[in-house]
C-alpha cells in the first residue's frame, strides 16, 4: 500500500513540477557537457571520444613536482623516483577513466 501511495505522490509531483525540473536539469547538463569544475570535484570527463582532464595543484604540490623534476634532470635518482611515483598515479587515474569509458560508465 505504501508503494502505491508513493507512486501516486511521484506521479502528482512529476505532473505538477517534475517535468519542468527534468527539462531544466537536461538543459544544464547539455550546456556544461565540456566543462570540468574544480569546485564540484569533477576532474575528468569524456566528451565523445576525447578525455578531458583537469589538474589542480596547491602551491606546495606544484613546487614539489617542479623541484623533483629539476633535481631528476640533474641526476638525482630519489627525485626521479618521486616523479615516476607521481606519473604512476596519473597513469592509474587515466586507466580508470579508460576502463569506465569502455564499460559504458561515463
Amino acid at each position: 500500500m505504501e508503494e502505491e501511495a508513493f507512486e501516486d505522490n511521484w506521479a502528482d509531483f512529476m505532473a505538477a513540477q517534475g517535468l519542468a525540473l527534468e527539462d531544466e536539469l537536461e538543459e544544464s547538463i547539455r550546456d556544461s557537457v565540456g566543462l570540468l569544475d574544480i569546485q564540484d570535484g569533477t576532474h575528468a570527463q569524456w566528451v565523445e571520444e576525447d578525455l578531458a582532464v583537469l589538474f589542480v595543484f596547491n602551491p606546495d604540490e606544484l613546487d614539489s613536482i617542479l623541484n623533483a623534476w629539476g633535481e631528476a634532470k640533474d641526476g638525482n635518482i630519489v627525485a626521479l623516483g618521486a616523479i615516476l611515483h607521481w606519473l604512476q598515479g596519473l597513469s592509474d587515474f587515466l586507466q580508470a577513466c579508460v576502463n569506465s569509458h569502455d564499460e559504458g560508465l561515463t
